[in-house]
């Protein structure tokens, strides 16, 4: 089957068309749809006069915007039989090489449904990316709606029920004016909730503190008697040291400052 399908070329470049016109053809009006920001796949008649001239100074070919226009609806044609193409199960299309492989019976099931596929039984599109480009372009799904919502910058006055205050609160008025925002209901400024540590008053029951008493105990005699005695504290208490004017007033001090010498008051 291979050998009765002749090469690309044949079905691609005839007359004056080449590759070379092609892709200047191509380049231009990709450029010229960027810029002028033009949609659909219909193209303006001084896009292709444009055009005209440039294939004209690249190639010396002269051609008229009639025939750039056929051409025109030609590449679209080539761009949807290359999308048959390559969207058939088992057809499998090698982008490195741009080559393309498939079984003979899935090419026969090809070609009856599209005669110019047979341009890419070898190779793939030349000039896919700038057809894609082009004539890839999704259309916007246009439904009608009948529901009409009006959106309005006025808003009105926020009337409803006003928050309870808590109930350990002080009574407290609004400050301010009422806010004409719709989700802005009018606010209290409560005080501040002042709470007691404690819930009755402290007592203090340290038994050695020195700002109370000490309680009276009764303890048991050596006859078996008892007798009150003062509870005092079971924390030992510093030891006095009695005055001695010819002590050092430094502890770890060896010898003494004081002007007082130490054989002086030998005899206390």
């Amino acid at each position: 089957m291979g050998s009765s399908i002749p090469r690309q070329e044949f079905f691609f470049y005839k007359s004056k068309w080449s590759a070379e016109v092609d892709s200047v053809m191509l380049s231009f009006i990709v450029h010229a749809k960027n810029v002028a920001q033009w949609s659909g796949t219909v193209i303006p008649i001084p896009i292709l006069e444009e055009a005209v001239a440039a294939i004209h100074a690249a190639t010396r070919l002269s051609f008229t915007w009639r025939e750039l226009y056929e051409r025109f609806q030609f590449f679209e044609q080539r761009h949807h039989a290359f999308q048959l193409v390559v969207h058939t199960r088992g057809v499998f299309w090698n982008v490195n090489n741009n080559t393309m492989s498939a079984s003979p019976s899935i090419w026969e099931d090809i070609l009856k449904r599209s005669k110019l596929a047979g341009a890419y039984y070898y190779f793939g599109e030349p000039e896919f990316s700038r057809l894609t480009m082009l004539f890839d372009c999704k259309e916007i799904k246009k439904e009608k709606n009948s529901d009409v919502v009006v959106i309005s910058d006025s808003t009105v006055p926020f009337v409803g029920p006003a928050a309870p205050p808590p109930r350990w609160s002080e009574p407290t008025y609004p400050i301010g004016e009422a806010s004409e925002s719709v989700s802005s209901p009018i606010v209290g400024n409560f005080a501040t909730t002042r709470r007691k540590l404690f819930a009755e008053e402290y007592i203090n029951l340290d038994n050695e503190s020195t700002n109370s008493t000490a309680p009276i105990l009764y303890v048991p005699d050596r006859d078996g008697a008892s007798r009150p005695k003062s509870a005092t504290s079971a924390r030992p208490q510093p030891r006095a040291i009695a005055f001695n004017p010819a002590a050092s007033p430094h502890g770890s001090s060896c010898g003494s400052t004081s002007p007082n010498n130490w054989w002086r008051n030998n005899r206390k």
